[in-house]
């Protein structure tokens, strides 16, 4: 199950967005939980948004209201990249209820950039990228196997997404 959402945010929230993600809180070093050393890699991230409102009640009500789901959230935070780097395939957990809801947060980002997110099937085959679209959301289950695709080097910025990690209510 994977669904793209289109125009997810208000200006508003946006805007909030924006000005947050200059603030000085990103740490780098972070990792997926890769499937084998090799593919390991660091990138930027601000973790631990839980105990912010603006994201933990509003932006997570949003979520719900598009999905449509009952939800619970284990996590919230951002994940950044820069210019040739791309993300290691993973998954963000091994339970059929669990949910994963990204919004891609960088308004100039263009489509050449890569930087999209790819779903990887078993014989790699079937795998599709989602190309990375500013305000738009991908909302999946968990244990799909899913990583960045490489972005272009001339990308001279930040690529940040809101990754909110959740798991559907029994």
């Amino acid at each position: 199950m994977i669904k793209r959402y289109e125009n997810v945010l208000s200006f508003q929230d946006l805007q909030y967005i924006t000005d947050f993600i200059r603030s000085p809180l990103w740490q780098w070093g972070h990792q997926s939980d890769a499937f084998n050393n090799e593919d390991k890699n660091y990138f930027w991230k601000i973790s631990d948004l839980i105990d912010n409102e603006f994201f933990s009640d509003y932006l997570f009500g949003k979520v719900k209201e598009l999905t449509k789901d009952n939800l619970e959230l284990l996590k919230v935070y951002f994940n950044g990249q820069t210019g040739g780097q791309e993300g290691a395939p993973h998954i963000d957990g091994d339970n059929d209820n669990g949910r994963t809801f990204l919004i891609y947060t960088t308004d100039n980002f263009k489509i050449h950039y890569g930087g999209g997110t790819t779903f990887y099937s078993e014989d790699e085959e079937d795998s599709v990228t989602f190309p990375y679209k500013y305000n738009s959301g991908i909302y999946f289950q968990n244990n799909v196997v899913h990583g960045c695709a490489p972005i272009s080097r001339h990308f001279k910025g930040l690529r940040t997404s809101l990754a909110f990690k959740m798991h559907i209510k029994e």
